[in-house]
């Protein structure tokens, strides 16, 4: 049986992210933010103000974004750089 896909399959800690993402932030939230863990079932995001987000995982998010192309700026480990 193949592995479910999850959060995991999505977003790294470290990815960026920036812009609307399809409004799952929010509908005023176009803050670039960084992916600080990931768990299968969420991921929390912090932006460059330290103000955190949750990002719950829907299979819905497997078809918005199958590459992270519409919200991913880096997919680096950036643990240590700033914003």
């Amino acid at each position: 049986m193949a592995k479910e896909k999850d959060m995991r399959d999505l977003f790294k800690v470290g990815d960026l992210i920036g812009g609307f993402c399809n409004g799952y932030f929010g509908r005023d939230d176009y803050y670039d933010k960084k992916c600080v863990m990931v768990m299968p079932k969420y991921a929390v995001f912090e932006n460059e103000y330290g103000h955190p987000s949750i990002l719950n995982f829907t299979h819905n998010l497997l078809t918005l974004i199958p590459d992270n192309d519409n919200w991913l700026h880096t997919s680096q480990q950036t643990d240590d750089e700033d914003y």
